[in-house]
């Protein structure tokens, strides 16, 4: 990072952006220029909620997809959160795909988009004994993704 940043500043906004957080905590999408140490410090308003420290991973494992005609798909499975796993349904679609440059594969431009309730993942930042709600419990999810796969017949660019 020090080899294409001009200064320590411009290295703290490359490092953040590589992380989507600052180093206080502060969320880069909330302070896009600067970093906010009070905002850092703020456990309703920085990247602590997930409690990353602890459950430094989120995994989908797919247990089935379904063709739903052209490039649209279903695709069935399971998400962890903080060591806890629900079922999950997304929508996929195949964006595009180019034969990969090494052979034999190719790459495909895959996007998904689903939602979750976070109280079914025990993500519970409600105020007092959850009476005063802080944010909302339908979590957005959305995915782009590329993938790189075997095939049967080959892309043409």
């Amino acid at each position: 990072m020090r080899a294409k940043a001009a200064s320590r500043e411009a290295e703290a906004l490359l490092g953040a952006k590589m992380v989507g957080r600052w180093q206080s905590g502060a969320p880069l999408a909330v302070t896009p220029e600067l970093d906010d140490p009070a905002l850092g410090a703020d456990p309703l308003r920085n990247n602590d909620f997930l409690d990353a420290d602890a459950y430094p991973t989120i995994t989908f494992n797919s247990t089935s997809i379904a063709h739903e005609g052209g490039n649209n798909f279903v695709v069935t499975g399971d998400l962890t959160i903080k060591e806890t796993t629900r079922p999950v349904e997304l929508t996929g679609t195949i964006e595009g795909r180019l034969p990969d440059p090494f052979g034999g594969r190719e790459r495909l431009g895959v996007s998904a988009t689903g939602q979750v309730n976070r109280m079914d993942f025990g993500l519970n930042w409600d105020g007092v004994a959850g009476a005063v709600p802080f944010a909302g419990h339908t979590i957005k999810l959305a995915i782009d993704a590329e993938i790189v796969v075997k095939v049967a017949e080959p892309a043409t660019a």
